[in-house]
């Protein structure tokens, strides 16, 4: 019965660290500095997701790729920037002077989400005016992000 107790022990420390592992581990900001350089992450990981989205939707309109190509590469830009957004609003900004800057980041994912969403359905409808349209919102997503990288870097 004594080999047991390790093992118990073990086996506990094991479940903490893999739920650690699953949950993301979003580490605090402990000052206004760190949460910048949390905000600037997630910025430019959404600008990425943008740029991405942009880029496939431009060479759906010019028929350069499949819609089925199209519509997997939008929902998973989708999906990431959701990733991100989350992730970012978890983040307990730490004084007040911080919170304009989450309400920024946070209204630019979100816009930015929504931008994607557009594009998914104009996508998956081959609606050549809404995939313009959801072109046209990408880029504004993506000047939006791009003031906040000046504004954060």
């Amino acid at each position: 019965m004594r080999g047991a107790a390790p093992r118990v022990g073990l086996s506990v420390g094991l479940s903490v660290l893999a739920c650690a592992a699953l949950s993301g581990c979003v580490s605090p900001a402990l000052d206004d500095g760190q949460f910048d350089t949390k905000a600037l992450k997630a910025v430019e990981a959404a600008s990425s997701e943008v740029a991405t989205g942009s880029l496939v939707v431009r060479n759906d309109l010019a028929d350069k790729v499949l819609s089925t190509y199209a519509d997997v590469v939008v929902t998973s830009s989708e999906t990431a920037l959701g990733s991100i957004s989350a992730s970012f609003g978890s983040v307990q900004p730490p004084s007040p002077s911080s919170d304009q800057t989450r309400d920024d980041v946070l209204l630019a994912l979100s816009d930015a989400q929504d931008a994607l969403a557009h594009a998914r359905i104009a996508v998956r409808r081959s609606d050549r005016a809404q995939l313009e349209a959801s072109l046209a919102e990408l880029d504004q997503a993506s000047a939006a992000l791009d003031r906040l990288d000046r504004g954060l870097s």
